[in-house]
């Protein structure tokens, strides 16, 4: 059984490359930004989450399809994930 690969966005979401993720969702509608994709089954938004990234969190949130309610693999939201995490600022973006 073939594993799943990491899209280039989540890639740069994960090594926090702002400007690869600012790239990539200049994109628009070509960009796939709900993707689910990782071994873990997340999106971008998600990542950005788990690893910190405020910063991308804005760059994502900024697209026009995003959707923060997409659940991962573990039935998370986004804002479930913020809210585990505490980070107010987070939770602040994502309502």
């Amino acid at each position: 059984m073939e594993m799943p690969h990491n899209s280039p966005l989540l890639l740069a979401t994960q090594e926090g490359h702002r400007d690869m993720v600012e790239l990539l969702v200049r994109q628009g509608d070509r960009l796939q930004i709900n993707q689910l994709n990782s071994p873990d089954k997340e999106t971008a938004l998600c990542v950005a989450i788990r690893h910190g990234r405020l910063d991308i969190l804005d760059i994502l949130l900024g697209h026009p399809r995003i959707n923060i309610d997409t659940i991962n693999g573990w039935g998370e939201t986004a804002l479930l994930l913020a809210v585990k995490r505490e980070d107010t600022a987070m939770v602040s973006r994502l309502l």
